[in-house]
């Protein structure tokens, strides 16, 4: 049976391609949907992405981008195969595909979750000026059209949902999820972006840990890709320009200093899409290199450093903005010697990375750092493949990772090797351990970041900006996520 055109268009945001030479059997693996995980497939070379998920279509068929799966939560078996039944049908305003359209075995179709609404209510709502109790945001076509307090004045207004409705989460640095890393192919970084927007994340850079010179412009270039495909919003590049004593989970036999040469390679690689560069500042080059960032509109980072404090002063002043996972594989700060966090810490113009997930950082030093700039720190994940995924052996770049208990270590050197965070628990740890607002956690995990790495169109619950939505309940647990107002399953 030939597939029918439907003619009516998809729900806003999905795109439908059309390639000569695609075909849908070729696709050969299939990532099974469970508990609201959204499918993935990868094998053929005409794949195009669209949202974190592989889509290809047919010359002679409209087919919906597979991307429409994420809306969807469950799979059902469906007992009568002798019906013929489009391989497409409109749902409301959900498209279905039937099992065989994406080589799933038949008699699956797949059900959706609601509507994408278009006004939400919950008992707080928090805005970049204000926290309305109850509070209401509308949504049209994607964006916030309005933001208001009370109940919304419409014919049956919605029930304020309870908890939080608080802007979707902006993660600047982060290397994988869901048992994948952003080292991997389109498909790999398909999935981890995809695990993490059901922790809440709405826009995601993906972190590259240090490689040699080849491998670092192939990933660049790799990430690229995503990033041109709506995937990722942004690269970060942690390394290979690091010091040796501080490389924390970063493989040593990759670590150089810095040149211009390769800095410049690898932002070519990058296609403008490469947010930020994380170097230690005392390495020869390491200034000139920072100066070069500034130049080519690239947020310069501090990380991964043995730098004292004129060091850490040096690299400010020649253009460095962020303290990457500040703390973390850099001195301690002593009366004599306060070192790098002091200097990143006194200087107004940078932003502080966090990682609050109860291991990298002693709740004491977290409140320290919020009550000294508050308005300056960034909740990040720093989260590996093992992040919202289970415990095991992974790889992180070319070292081996245990995972145990939720805590990655580098197998042979038992170094930390990054988080297994979502947002949505890094938000929630810095509430709960951190002492800070919920308002004051919104910004850090949100709006500060998205205005960091220049994302002026989402941050913040204000009319005008993406629907980009998080739900928290009274007890801070994740329950909604909107990304471009279109509600996705949650972890």
């Amino acid at each position: 049976m030939r597939w029918k055109t439907p003619r009516a268009r998809p729900w806003p945001g999905v795109r439908v391609l059309r390639s000569p030479s695609a075909r849908l059997n070729r696709l050969t693996r299939a990532v099974h949907i469970a508990h609201g995980a959204p499918e993935v497939w990868r094998g053929s070379q005409n794949l195009t992405m669209w949202r974190g998920f592989p889509t290809e279509v047919d010359r002679r068929w409209a087919v919906v981008s597979v991307g429409a799966l994420a809306p969807f939560t469950h799979v059902r078996a469906k007992a009568d195969r002798s019906q013929s039944t489009p391989h497409h049908r409109r749902l409301g305003r959900r498209w279905a595909a039937s099992p065989s359209s994406f080589g799933l075995n038949e008699g699956v179709s797949i059900a959706p979750t609601e509507e994408a609404p278009t006004l939400l209510a919950a008992q707080a709502v928090v805005t970049p000026n204000d926290e309305f109790s109850p509070g209401w945001v509308r949504i049209n076509e994607g964006e916030i059209g309005e933001v208001g307090s009370g109940l919304a004045s419409v014919a049956d207004p919605p029930d304020p949902r309870p908890g939080y409705l608080i802007p979707g989460f902006v993660d600047q640095h982060c290397h994988g999820g869901g048992g994948a890393g952003f080292e991997g192919d389109q498909a790999d970084i398909a999935v981890a972006s995809a695990a993490q927007l059901r922790g809440g994340t709405t826009s995601l850079v993906g972190s590259m840990v240090s490689a040699d010179p080849r491998h670092l412009l192939t990933q660049a270039a790799e990430l690229a890709a995503a990033c041109d495909a709506g995937i990722l919003v942004g690269i970060h590049l942690e390394g290979p320009w690091l010091s040796p004593p501080r490389r924390g989970a970063h493989d040593e036999r990759n670590l150089r200093n810095p040149t211009i040469m390769e800095l410049q390679a690898v932002l070519a690689a990058g296609r403008g899409n490469i947010k930020m560069i994380t170097l230690a500042p005392e390495l020869p080059g390491a200034l000139e290199a920072i100066t070069e960032c500034v130049r080519a509109g690239v947020v310069a980072a501090i990380g991964h450093t043995d730098a004292d404090y004129a060091q850490t002063q040096a690299a400010i002043a020649a253009g460095a903005t962020v303290a990457t996972h500040l703390f973390n594989a850099m001195p301690p700060m002593l009366h004599r010697a306060p070192g790098p966090v002091a200097a990143l810490m006194n200087d107004p113009s940078v932003y502080l990375e966090l990682i609050v997930d109860g291991v990298h950082v002693q709740p004491g030093a977290i409140q320290i750092a919020r009550q000294a700039a508050t308005d300056r720190v960034v909740l990040v994940t720093d989260a590996m493949a093992a992040a919202a995924a289970h415990d095991g052996h992974y790889r992180l770049g070319s070292l081996d990772v245990d995972v145990v208990d939720g805590v990655a270590r580098v197998s042979d050197s038992g170094a930390i090797a990054g988080s297994t965070l979502t947002m949505a628990a890094a938000v929630r740890h810095y509430i709960e351990i951190g002492g800070a607002t919920v308002a004051q956690a919104a910004r850090s995990a949100a709006t500060v970041p998205a205005q960091l790495i220049q994302l002026s169109d989402r941050g913040s619950l204000a009319p005008g900006l993406r629907a980009d939505i998080c739900h928290l309940g009274p007890d801070l647990e994740l329950r909604g996520v909107w990304q471009a107002g279109i509600p996705i399953p949650v972890v």
